[in-house]
C-alpha cells in the first residue's frame, strides 16, 4: 500500500507544502471518522481517497502510520489536510515539527494555530507547545495557556490531547508561582 501511495507523484509533491498553506477554509464534515482502513480494507480506502473522500484519506494515513509506513502516512495525512480534515493537517505538521530551520518551525506553528482554530484538540495542544517553547513563534505562556485550555474545551477530559494540555498547564502555573512578584 505504501508503495502505491508513494508512486502518486502529485500527492508526494503536495506533501512538501506547509499544511497551513493547503488547509482549506471549509472543513470536512467529521460525522464519519470511524472508517476502517486496516488490512484488506486499505485498498478500498486508497480508492476512496483517490476519489477525494477525506475520511478514507485520514484513516488510511492512520493505518499506514500504525504499520510503520511513515513516509506514506505523511503523504496521505497531507491529502486529508487538503481535503479539509484538520486532524490530517495536525498530523502532517507534527511530522514536520522536528525539522530544522525557522521556516519549518514557523510552518508547524502556523499549521497548529489553524487546526486549533478549526477545533482540532491536538492542534490546540501542539500550538500551545509551540507557544510555550517558542518554536516557530515568540514564546508566550499566556497564549499557550489559552491554547491548552481550548484543547480541553474541545476534547473529552480524558482525551490524550487534554491530558497532555493539563500537564503543561500545571507546569506553566507552577513556574509562574515560583517567580516572585515584582515590587
Amino acid at each position: 500500500m505504501a508503495a502505491r501511495v508513494l508512486a502518486n507523484r502529485e500527492w508526494v509533491e503536495d506533501a512538501r507544502a506547509c499544511p497551513a498553506d493547503v488547509m482549506p477554509s471549509e472543513i470536512a464534515n467529521d460525522n464519519d471518522r470511524d472508517t476502517n482502513c486496516d488490512g484488506s480494507a486499505a485498498g478500498r480506502c486508497l480508492g476512496r481517497c483517490r476519489r477525494d473522500d477525506p475520511d478514507a484519506c485520514y484513516w488510511l494515513a492512520q493505518a499506514l502510520l500504525e504499520a510503520k509506513q511513515e513516509e506514506a502516512s505523511k503523504v496521505v495525512f497531507q491529502r486529508a489536510c487538503i481535503l479539509g480534515v484538520p486532524s490530517g493537517c495536525t498530523n502532517r505538521a507534527a511530522h514536520m515539527k522536528n525539522a530544522r530551520g525557522k521556516e519549518a518551525q514557523a510552518c508547524t506553528a502556523r499549521s497548529f494555530r489553524r487546526t486549533c482554530e478549526a477545533k482540532d484538540p491536538w492542534g490546540c495542544t501542539m500550538y500551545g507547545n509551540s507557544l510555550h517553547h517558542g518554536l516557530g513563534v515568540p514564546r508566550d505562556d499566556a497564549l499557550a495557556l489559552a491554547a491548552f485550555e481550548e484543547a480541553c474545551a474541545i476534547a473529552d477530559p480524558d482525551h490524550v490531547s487534554c491530558v497532555r494540555a493539563r500537564e503543561v498547564i500545571e507546569q506553566i502555573r507552577a513556574a509562574q508561582a515560583a517567580v516572585p512578584a515584582a515590587e
